[in-house]
């Protein structure tokens, strides 16, 4: 649920249905081997759960009103690319630096700046409007 623009009292139940939802998802705290495992396990808890608890406005639980309503949704034109950019120099020695970490960039590109696209589980360095190499992050 979302808050209306300048309607603070909104915002206490919002929070409240947070921590209520929170307590449902994550009891018991799931042991999983990867990122990925976790994003699978807590995308299967979720439909789960949304089978299981009432809409609470209208008749049906989340899982009816979601099916509903997605029967009205409009295509994504193409998936969401998401990710924090930074442009970085590279050094002499041909590496990016990026918390603590160092990367190694194509020679050909050293004392060039970059555009560094960090992602949950990888860096992408880009330059020229092309992507110039990728590391699986540290």
């Amino acid at each position: 649920e979302f808050c209306n623009p300048a309607s603070g009292w909104e915002k206490g139940q919002v929070e409240k249905n947070v921590e209520d939802a929170r307590h449902r998802l994550w009891q018991p705290i799931p042991r999983v081997p990867s990122l990925e495992a976790l994003n699978d396990w807590l995308e299967q808890r979720c439909r789960e759960l949304w089978q299981q608890v009432p809409h609470g406005l209208r008749p049906g639980t989340i899982e009816d009103i979601r099916a509903e309503e997605a029967r009205f949704l409009m295509p994504m034109p193409r998936l969401f690319d998401g990710f924090v950019e930074y442009t970085k120099r590279v050094s002499p020695t041909c590496l990016v630096h990026l918390e603590r970490n160092r990367y190694s960039v194509p020679a050909s590109f050293a004392n060039r700046p970059v555009s560094l696209r960090v992602y949950p589980e990888r860096i992408v360095v880009a330059a020229e409007g092309q992507i110039v190499c990728e590391h699986r992050r540290i």
